[in-house]
């Protein structure tokens, strides 16, 4: 019994396309900070992405 969802396509290519594609995808992460100052009220923030 053939179990292959692409039985036109070799196990070895379907592994090598799956790995490129989950090697292609970017990561993508923001981090964010806000402190107050609670003497004087200011209120002050960063942010990054990469």
């Amino acid at each position: 019994m053939n179990t292959n969802p692409f039985p036109s396509m070799s196990a070895a290519k379907f592994l090598l396309i799956a790995l490129l594609f989950a090697t292609s995808l970017p990561a993508q992460d923001t981090f964010s900070i806000v402190a107050v100052d609670s003497t004087t009220g200011e209120v002050g923030s960063a942010g990054a992405s990469c």
